[in-house]
């Protein structure tokens, strides 16, 4: 969480891919406190491209109406209010960095291999997305770093 122990990791990269995650669903501030801390090592760094991986909790964009007006808000308003309030938190942050910056939003990360047989959409959540491996949500990520479509954008991605 310390800027300076950062700054030497993004000093000359070509890119942050900055993926945090909280340990059960209490309150939590790990993504706006670990996010905060990237930003301002790649701002003083002069590092500008950054892609966090957030999830798709925060939207309902694209979803169907089951997700959009049922499960999600329920999911919300109870068991991941935590964390997808700490995601909400991180991504203004991003989005107010002046960085070039992609936004992921997995659902549901799994162990499974990579497949390749992934979905995504700009701007708005894949419907009947439930899951993506982390190994498929890393490959993405790797063949976004220069993708200028991407830039200021939230991709969902899933299976």
């Amino acid at each position: 969480m310390d800027p300076a122990a950062i700054g030497p990791a993004v000093a000359g990269a070509g890119a942050v891919f900055a993926a945090f995650g909280p340990r059960g669903t209490g309150p939590t501030t790990v993504l706006r406190d670990g996010t905060r801390s990237v930003i301002e090592a790649m701002l003083k760094e002069g590092t500008h491209r950054l892609i966090l991986v957030s999830g798709s909790i925060v939207a309902d964009d694209g979803e169907g109406p089951a997700m959009r007006y049922l499960v999600k808000p329920l999911a919300r308003g109870t068991l991941l209010r935590h964390v997808a309030a700490d995601m909400r938190g991180a991504e203004e942050q991003v989005r107010e960095s002046g960085l070039d910056w992609t936004i992921v939003r997995p659902p549901r990360l799994t162990s499974a291999p990579a497949s390749g047989t992934y979905r995504t959409e700009i701007g708005r959540n894949v419907r009947r997305g439930v899951t993506v491996s982390r190994a498929d949500l890393a490959a993405y990520m790797l063949g976004i770093i220069t993708d200028p479509a991407t830039i200021h954008h939230h991709v969902g991605i899933a299976r």
